[in-house]
């Protein structure tokens, strides 16, 4: 293919395209027909000429040519030779890609959902047979609302409950290796302890009044109604009983005790599980019906003017004897705990409960405490401390205040509505959290 010159039309000065090999060439814009001019050659008469440009000689030509195929053939090679190294050579190293690869943006992981607790005090149970009890609370993570076993040694949910349906009204327990929850609208629901499913569903057909005091072949509840209810805990199938006695025991969640509703139940309900346990002071019960409660700790035993300079609020007992949670009387009522044997005329101890200036507490007896092992742990406006049962001797004492304190193996769980504290039962270092 020939080889186009550029030049100009000699009638209107536009841009064409010339093959030099050609005698004419016509302009595409005005149409005008021209002579090209070359050496030895003499235009027709009346016959435009277009005058070529000065072109280089064919030698230079060559040259060009030349060196434009030598430029070719090494980029060529290059090609080629990059893809052979590519290939073939183990220098196509991690360090040649990462400066020719863009860079890959990693989704950040997604943040794992913040556990809160809801409001039902924790409960401990056994729930994978080991011997070492875990502790059962209620749990809301995202929008999810539910029982959660929860391993105090570890930090780890052993389990979740796979149906969850938690109100303001649930109330749960545990007995019979189930984890039984009632709901505000008469359901009553039961979780194996071992895994947390649900096992099955079945309604009261009235709101529920107490659990009660059951055996691990059947569970008791008494319903608004005043029925009492024995529920077969492997398919839930209801009995009524004839007999309306219901010893009502504490169910997480309740939003009073069971013995409010029944001024002569002087039973404490707040005494841990398996402790025999009753609140102090008579009753005087005015209205339908006139009467009064006498003082079942002095029934029991309890010699009240053994307590010197302290008021009794309940008691539990202790083998022969009683721990007394209670108040100084007189005097600012600062919290006191104590030991005593029945009709003795003699504590064998007292102790005030607060650390440092006594009038930082909140007057009253301590409301939460609990049994562990051998020690008394009871909780102030303040804190937290742990006496030797047996001699009184105060053993630890730790900051941060309890709505709850539950005793799991070597573990001492206080709670606190929104959070709870797993502390060490022989130390009261917090080793584990849970909540916000």
């Amino acid at each position: 293919m020939a080889r186009l010159i550029p030049a100009k039309c000699p009638q209107c000065a536009a841009s064409v395209n010339v093959d030099p090999k050609q005698d004419v060439v016509r302009c595409d814009y005005c149409g005008t027909t021209s002579f090209i001019d070359r050496p030895q050659r003499q235009a027709p008469p009346n016959m435009p000429v277009m005058h070529l440009p000065q072109q280089p000689s064919s030698g230079g030509a060559v040259t060009g040519v030349l060196i434009s195929t030598t430029l070719v053939g090494l980029v060529i090679a290059g090609v080629i030779f990059g893809v052979t190294r590519s290939e073939n050579s183990p220098q196509a190293s991690s360090d040649e890609e990462t400066t020719t690869t863009p860079t890959q943006t990693k989704k950040a992981p997604k943040p794992e959902e913040k556990i809160h607790l809801l409001m039902g005090a924790p409960l401990a149970a056994d729930v994978d047979g080991d011997g070492n009890e875990e502790i059962i609370v209620r749990i809301r993570r995202g929008r999810t609302k539910a029982h959660a076993a929860y391993d105090p040694a570890t930090g780890k949910m052993d389990w979740v409950t796979d149906d969850p349906d938690l109100g303001h009204s649930t109330r749960s327990m545990v007995g019979a290796g189930r984890l039984v929850a009632a709901d505000g609208k008469g359901q009553l629901t039961a979780y194996l302890l071992r895994d947390g499913k649900k096992q099955w569903t079945t309604s009261l057909g009235e709101k529920l009044e107490h659990f009660c005091e059951g055996d691990d072949d059947s569970i008791l509840v008494l319903t608004k109604a005043k029925e009492v209810m024995r529920i077969d805990p492997a398919s839930g199938g209801q009995t009524a009983e004839p007999s309306e006695e219901c010893n009502a025991i504490v169910a997480s969640g309740s939003s009073m005790r069971p013995g409010m509703s029944n001024p002569r139940d002087r039973r404490d309900y707040g005494a841990p599980p398996g402790v025999e346990g009753y609140e102090c002071g008579s009753v005087r019960v005015t209205g339908s019906a006139t009467y009064s409660v006498p003082d079942r700790c002095k029934k029991e035993g309890l010699a009240l003017q053994a307590l010197d300079g302290m008021t009794a609020s309940r008691i539990w007992r202790d083998d022969d004897a009683f721990v007394v949670l209670g108040y100084k009387r007189p005097g600012t009522r600062t919290p006191m705990v104590a030991r005593a044997k029945a009709r003795s005329s003699k504590a064998e101890w007292s102790a005030v409960v607060p650390t440092g200036n006594p009038l930082d507490a909140s007057p009253g007896a301590p409301a939460a405490a609990t049994l562990a092992g051998d020690l008394l742990v009871v909780s102030w406006s303040k804190g937290t401390t742990a006496f030797d049962k047996n001699t009184g001797e105060r053993q630890w004492s730790t900051d941060g205040t309890a709505a709850a304190l539950v005793a799991a193996g070597d573990h001492v769980v206080a709670w606190s509505r929104t959070s709870l504290k797993v502390l060490d039962a022989k130390t009261g270092k917090e080793i584990q959290s849970l909540g916000i």
